[in-house]
């Protein structure tokens, strides 16, 4: 999952609200431009529910991503809802 946010920020904190077809592994990733991107986190969750990942970056992006790496079920991934919390760049 893929959100561009309306202006350039600095990300603070990313929610997840997965549902049962969950991430066992999954890397934040950010983006100035949408082609470039950086993992600025790999979490390894032991059960599916609500995830809260700090990122406390100072890095000005324009995109945030969700990129799966092991799934919980042959279903592949759902969430619920993604959330994306920061600052307006300056």
């Amino acid at each position: 999952m893929q959100v561009e946010l309306a202006a350039p920020a600095k990300v603070a904190a990313v929610t997840l609200a997965w549902e049962g077809a969950c991430a066992t592994e999954y890397a934040l990733q950010t983006s100035p431009d949408g082609v470039t991107w950086r993992t600025v986190s790999t979490q390894r969750p032991d059960t599916c529910g609500n995830d809260v990942v700090r990122l406390g970056s100072d890095e000005a992006v324009r995109y945030v991503r969700v990129q799966g790496v092991r799934r919980k079920t042959t279903w592949g991934y759902s969430l619920y809802e993604m959330g994306v919390y920061g600052t307006p760049a300056s």
